[in-house]
């Protein structure tokens, strides 16, 4: 009706339905990972992003920030050697997300970039492909998925801007079942 190449499914909640846009194009994702001395954490990470994602088309860049740790920089070379799609660029400086991002874009061919932590697992194989189907829409510039904390609660589903100018996470705390007022925490908005 609309023009969008998708496909609607049933959810788990009465009348309420997931919409599965049709990728036209597989562009180049690339998933930048901040990290400093936390190869325990990374090492999960990475085997997340290449055991669960399906889509194929995305490289990852891990960003040292001044990593002191010798298992740091061990494991460094054993992700390369393992992960032809993985390489690590040192950032000598404090940490600062936006500055990260910003040298990140430059050093890349990527389409895309999709930042998360080293602390993060995927659970979903479909991640890449639904966050991209919202960014084939003319008017969307920013897509995020659900997070959860490691024990199964809610990190935020969403952002709001609050009072006083601050970004406030939505649902945070609540169980991972949790729908949300008027199910906002299930559904994609």
């Amino acid at each position: 009706r609309v023009g969008i190449e998708a496909e609607v499914l049933n959810s788990s909640i009465p009348f309420h339905y997931r919409v599965r846009h049709v990728l036209i194009e597989s562009p180049h994702v690339v998933i930048v990972v901040p990290t400093k001395d936390n190869p325990d954490l990374l090492l999960s990470c990475v085997r997340s992003l290449y055991s669960k994602i399906a889509y194929r088309n995305f490289e990852v860049v891990v960003v040292d920030v001044q990593s002191a740790n010798p298992e740091t920089f061990e494991l460094y070379k054993t992700l390369e050697n393992r992960y032809p799609t993985l390489s690590v660029k040192p950032w000598n400086h404090d940490f600062n997300y936006a500055a990260i991002a910003n040298f990140v874009a430059r050093l890349t061919e990527g389409e895309y970039l999709f930042f998360i932590n080293d602390d993060t697992k995927v659970l979903v194989d479909d991640l890449l492909e639904t966050m991209l189907g919202y960014f084939q829409q003319d008017n969307v510039g920013v897509v995020g998925g659900q997070q959860l904390f490691s024990d199964g609660t809610i990190e935020h589903a969403g952002l709001a801007l609050g009072k006083n100018k601050v970004v406030n996470p939505l649902s945070r705390y609540m169980a991972s079942d949790w729908q949300g007022y008027l199910k906002r925490t299930a559904i994609a908005q």
